[in-house]
């Protein structure tokens, strides 16, 4: 039973006018078969040849003087009608054709989807430096104005990460529904400035064609925090569907990311990468990356928070000694 609420889709209500039509047609066509069947006795004869030249043997007429034009008698007529099953079928296949016209048009009437993505790397301190100065060069020279320039900045900073992935240590992979252009415009800034919140001095920003610098702040790297991990977002809202992907697993992670450098300038439609820490001296740890962003899956055996087994105390699980005693880590060991 059909809610009150809901409307009837244009193929709905088409396949009921269909429906409406045929046995329509088939009453009509019912009365008409009556009828044209009893004309059509006194008919012609539908296998005389017109070539001959004397009389023919049709009982209701036949050729006037040799000239070389016929005659109908009645209501009779020469022209060829297919039989009923045969209409029947025609009328069939012109509903169905018209079926699928209409549905399709419909369909065509519906504003097109957008897929809005969010795809998160954290890398540990062997391809850090690598990944701030590149995204660093990214910023200042990508033209953020264009498609054409976001989906080269897309598709540098996917080449990038996937060059790194052995330092992989934590990823997540958030994609949402296919939504409407309002929602997903939504749903983008949303997933945007949740990533830039994380954060307190944004160093750069290239938006709209706009670069803004901001001061590094006084900093100084800890010896407790050791190397320091990068994380990376990718906020992407698109025409184009992705395969699902597991942030569990690296390889789809990988292929992910591949779809995304791949995309074709038409298919984007806005694009943030964040990263953080973005300052050489702003060391984050993989204790504080996990306290941070406590929503990402740790992809190796080794990160967040161990404790001494000789003090007791707390540490990054990336030393290779306690910083408190100078013990050497299990891990190391």
């Amino acid at each position: 039973m059909r809610s009150r609420d809901t409307k009837p889709s244009i193929a709905t209500r088409f396949s009921e006018s269909c429906l409406w039509l045929l046995a329509w047609w088939l009453t009509l066509r019912s009365s008409a078969l009556a009828q044209s069947t009893g004309g059509s006795v006194g008919g012609s004869d539908w296998g005389s040849s017109g070539s001959s030249g004397s009389g023919g043997g049709s009982s209701g007429g036949g050729w006037s003087g040799g000239s070389g034009g016929s005659y109908q008698t009645g209501s009779a007529s020469n022209a060829y009608e297919p039989p009923f099953w045969a209409q029947l079928l025609i009328m069939v296949a012109f509903l169905a054709f018209l079926f699928f016209l209409f549905r399709g048009l419909g369909r065509l009437s519906q504003p097109p989807k957008v897929h809005v993505s969010r795809v998160r790397v954290a890398l540990d301190a062997r391809a850090r430096r690598f990944v701030q100065e590149a995204l660093t060069k990214l910023a200042a020279s990508s033209d953020t104005k264009t498609r054409d320039g976001l989906a080269a900045l897309l598709r540098e900073t996917t080449r990038s990460l996937v060059a790194s992935r052995t330092a992989w240590i934590y990823c997540g992979v958030e994609q949402l529904a296919p939504m409407l252009a309002a929602e997903a415009r939504v749903e983008h800034t949303k997933l945007a400035q949740d990533a830039r919140a994380r954060f307190q001095h944004e160093l750069v920003r290239n938006a709209e064609g706009l670069t803004r610098r901001e001061e590094t702040p006084a900093l100084v790297a800890r010896e407790h925090e050791g190397e320091g991990a990068v994380i990376v977002s990718i906020v992407l809202a698109s025409r184009a569907r992705l395969r699902p992907a597991s942030a569990s697993q690296a390889d789809e992670v990988a292929r992910l990311l591949g779809d995304l450098g791949a995309l074709e300038a038409i298919d984007v439609i806005a694009l943030e990468v964040i990263w953080s820490p973005a300052a050489e001296e702003d060391r984050m740890s993989t204790d504080e990356l996990e306290a941070r962003y406590p929503e990402l899956t740790r992809l190796t055996a080794i990160g967040g928070r161990v404790y001494c087994e000789h003090c007791h105390g707390p540490y990054t699980a990336e030393l290779a000694r306690c910083p408190h005693c100078g013990a050497p880590s299990a891990s190391a060991g």
